[in-house]
This record gives C-alpha cells, structure tokens and sequence, in this order.
C-alpha cells in the first residue's frame, strides 16, 4: 500500500472515529429501549472502528517504538558511563573542597584564639599600667568589664575556584521512627502530607478483601468499580 492511499486510509479513519465520539456523547440511556441501542451502539459501532484504528496503527505504532527504544538503548550506552565519570569526578572535587573548608575554618579558629590572647593581653597590660597610676577599684572594674573590641581575623583562602565550578548544598530527609512521624501526624504537629499512603499495597488489599478492609484498616474506604466489557460480535 502506498504512502499516498495510507494517508488517505488515515484520513478517514480520523473523520469516522471523530464522528463517531461526537455521536456518543448524545447517547443516554433512561429505559430499556434506550439501554439496548447504547448497548448495540457499543457493539456495533464503537467496538469494531476501535479494531479498524488498531489495524491500521498498530505496527506503525511498534516499528517507530521499536526505533525508539534501540535510540535510547544507545543513549543509555553513551550517557551512563559519563553520568558516572561526573560523578566520580564530582565526589573527587567536593571531598577536596570540604577539606580545604575544614582547614580554612582551623585557620580562622586558630586565628580568633591569637586575636583573644592577644586582646587579653593587652587589657591586662592596660589594667596594671592604671593601677600603677592609682587607679581606683571602680576604674578598675570597668575596665575589666569593658568588653574587647576584636578584629576579623584575616585569612587566606585555601582554595582558588575554578570558573564554573558551583558548590551546592541540598539536605534530605529520612525515616527513622514512622510511628513516632504518624503521631505527630496524629496530633497535629505536622502536615499530614509527611505520610504518604501505599496506595498499591492499599487497592491490592482491597482487590482481596474487599469492604472487609474496612474492618481491619482505620481511615480506609473501600469503594466499588464497576465497569462493562463489550465484545465484538462475531460475524453471523
């Protein structure tokens, strides 16, 4: 079959199914009469163009997903060894940062303590210099009191950034005690959003269980689904 008549094909199975929902969406059903002409309208009508748009896509659709996924196959073959490359560089780089950051800080530590010895020294130079000038006990004690005035230490930076090298910090959270978590949840403490239901493990219980659930889970709602099936009718 030619590109030209598929498109065609196409075309007019797009104007059919449209058709076809528009006309659905007047379909009521208030009787009997009314319910077995949805019915035949689902069986006869909806259910086979569902089978024509499978036909006619169906092996277009898995050709083009079967080239997608050999192109992400390769993606993934070039990507992940250099996702790891970066981040094993990364790590490298951020363990050094963090060791010349602990030195800096040693350094400004280190610094502060000189600048307080020094600081003391001096106002105790000061107050023995005012004592031996007949200072009186009152001057004294304010001098004593009078808090030193310390300069910022000065320190060289241990590192040198390179240019497009960005430093992020990001914080997590973890888990520790989820019934302590869901009593704080209990009592208001914090958003109920923390808690997050297993929905899967939930609507699987459910499937098993069904309202019985509610018996033994607090705060569940078990609700029923109920859907219709419609075969394609075979051919007479």
């Amino acid at each position: 079959m030619s590109s030209a008549v598929i498109a065609i094909h196409q075309s007019e199975l797009e104007t059919r199914a449209l058709s076809i929902s528009e006309r659905a969406k007047s379909i009521e059903v208030h009787d009997q009469a009314s319910y077995e002409q949805a019915a035949r309208f689902l069986l006869d009508v909806i259910t086979p163009m569902l089978a024509e748009v499978h036909e006619a896509y169906d092996s277009i659709v898995k050709k083009n997903y079967d080239a997608w996924q050999e192109a992400c196959a390769k993606r993934k073959g070039y990507l992940e060894p250099l996702e790891r490359a970066k981040g094993a560089v990364s790590r490298t780089i951020a363990a050094y940062e963090a060791a010349q950051r602990a030195r800096r800080e040693e350094r400004e530590r280190l610094a502060w303590e000189a600048a307080e010895l020094a600081a003391a020294q001096l106002a105790e130079s000061a107050i023995q210099s005012a004592e031996a000038r007949g200072a009186t006990p009152d001057e004294v004690r304010a001098m004593i009191e009078q808090p030193s005035a310390l300069p910022q230490p000065a320190v060289a930076p241990t590192i040198e950034r390179v240019p497009g090298i960005l430093r992020r910090s990001t914080y997590k959270a973890e888990v520790v005690n989820l019934r302590e978590l869901a009593r704080d949840v209990a009592e208001g403490n914090c958003p109920a959003a923390y808690l997050r239901p297993n929905e899967a493990a939930l609507n699987a219980a459910a499937r098993s269980l069904g309202p019985e659930l509610m018996r033994f889970v607090r705060g569940v709602r078990v609700i029923e689904v109920s859907t219709v099936a419609a075969r394609r009718r075979s051919p007479a």
